[in-house]
């Protein structure tokens, strides 16, 4: 399948079927290399990460979009049996739309844990979650009629989608969203769409969750 085909099945997967891959989800194992990653064995995740489509952060009519081609990932390993981590993210480029503005074009997260798991439809899924922090990032809006004026946490869960996670490859091209009322920035909720990426293993073996 194209990449642009494999962006457009994580999109649609994200928003039309996400009630369904609740309903199916199931266990799973990742799978490194061709084998499967031992329960509290570690396999490290890339760093920079390729960013496909730069995606937004939507909360009180106010966007935010980071530019940057490359995504940070500091600590980032898969965890067996089914476990994601990293240390934090960095996001580079980020802008605010007017009136408002951030007071660094930097975005760094807190620490983030994830628990995958296998549907039978749509792929592998991870519920990312700030720990043990409850925040994945503090942002300064500036403008003085900013409606996010002032340091704002991000707080609540983002989901991950590997559309063909199930697929042993070097490459896994990942969509991060969030679903309806899982997001907040401040007390504004919030949306995340559309930001996908390449992620690779440092070893630059092959890996998937089956």
């Amino acid at each position: 399948m194209s990449r642009a085909k494999l962006v457009a099945v994580a999109c649609f997967a994200a928003f039309a079927l996400s009630a369904l891959a609740a309903a199916t989800a199931s266990a799973g194992q990742w799978d490194v290399g061709g084998k499967a990653l031992a329960t509290g064995s570690k396999a490290t995740l890339a760093s920079p990460a390729k960013v496909l489509e730069h995606g937004n952060l939507e909360a009180a009519g106010v966007k935010i979009e980071c530019t940057s081609t490359e995504l940070g990932i500091t600590g980032g390993e898969l965890v067996g049996p089914a476990e994601v981590k990293a240390k934090d993210l960095t996001f580079k480029g980020c802008k605010a739309t007017a009136p408002c503005s951030l007071a660094s074009e930097v975005i760094l997260t807190l620490a983030l844990h994830g628990t995958a798991e296998l549907d039978s439809t749509l792929g592998a899924f991870v519920k990312l979650l700030p720990l043990p922090s409850k925040t994945f990032a503090a942002l300064h809006f500036e403008g003085a009629t900013c409606a996010l004026l002032g340091i704002q946490p991000v707080n609540g869960t983002a989901d991950l989608l590997a559309p063909s996670g199930k697929d042993a490859s070097v490459l896994q091209t990942v969509n991060a969203f969030s679903l309806t009322g899982s997001l907040k920035v401040g007390s504004s909720e919030a949306s995340l769409t559309g930001l996908n990426t390449d992620l690779q293993l440092e070893s630059k073996e092959t890996w998937a969750f089956l």
